[in-house]
């Protein structure tokens, strides 16, 4: 990677964070880079489930939540 490229990534990435992005959807890796880009801004989040799935979302909304408040 050049260094202009280096300069341009919004923050700067540990080993473990590049870890996290192999295993992360696309959709999620993204995320950095945008708030990156824009700052922090009001969003709607979007939940994708492969089927066939149970879905249990109560502890992730309390969370969501409980940040939004914070």
């Amino acid at each position: 990677m050049g260094a202009a490229a280096k300069e341009a990534t919004p923050f700067p990435r540990s080993d473990f964070e590049k870890t996290l992005a192999r295993r992360t959807d696309q959709y999620f890796k993204r995320t950095r880079e945008i708030v990156g880009r824009h700052g922090d801004v009001r969003v709607t989040y979007a939940a994708f489930m492969r089927r066939p799935v149970i879905f249990c979302p109560k502890l992730a909304v309390e969370w969501l939540e409980r940040a939004a408040a914070a």
